[in-house]
């Protein structure tokens, strides 16, 4: 992976989440687009809204237990998905769904809008929305040349970061790039996209 970036921008996305916590709270995410770009134009993968119904993609994030639809309360009022996380000492119940696109590329960009609600804890961090091949690298476990991923994640007191796993890992675990000095602050979305450009 040569170059990636993590800024503030318009809603997408593939779904992969978790968030460590120490109570039970609440997360919000409505998403409208999500475009893959390879060596030729083609039309976006992925637009979910949640608005009218189902996407094969909505229908298996609204599966999970601890995902909700919640009509009203997205961008504008849109409607969102809701998702609960409950807490234990070591973290949280995992949140996971994958979306898979049937055709590969060199580029992609997720783009969604994300709220976390006013009792949420950001405590030491956890990882939202992100990209990665088929097989993933992820959870600490070795992995091969043609594995790796690109997660956006909040981190403690509600900085903002990209979780990577690449092939120059300095550690066993993905690495943490902090996003200069922003904050989340809870009540609020914020429009977020993540581009990956593999090499």
């Amino acid at each position: 992976m040569t170059a990636w970036n993590s800024i503030l921008r318009r809603p997408t996305g593939i779904l992969r989440s978790f968030v460590r916590l120490a109570l039970r709270v609440t997360l919000a995410v409505a998403m409208t687009s999500c475009s893959l770009t390879g060596l030729r134009k083609d039309p976006l993968p992925l637009v979910e809204t949640f608005e009218t119904g189902g996407t094969s993609f909505s229908d298996k994030l609204l599966k999970h237990q601890a995902i909700s639809i919640d009509r009203g309360s997205g961008v504008d009022g849109s409607d969102a998905i809701r998702v609960l996380y409950q807490g234990y000492p070591q973290g949280s119940g995992r949140v996971l769904v994958a979306y898979p696109f049937s055709k590969g590329s060199l580029e992609a960009t997720l783009s969604y809008d994300v709220k976390f609600c006013e009792s949420f804890r950001f405590v030491k961090g956890g990882k939202l929305h992100g990209l990665g091949p088929s097989k993933l690298a992820a959870g600490g476990l070795p992995f091969g040349a043609e594995q790796w991923s690109a997660r956006v994640a909040f981190l403690e007191g509600g900085k903002l970061g990209t979780y990577l796993y690449h092939q120059d890992l300095p550690g066993r675990y993905g690495e943490i790039v902090p996003a200069g000095n922003f904050r989340f602050e809870t009540n609020r979305y914020y429009s977020i996209s993540l581009y990956v450009h593999l090499n």
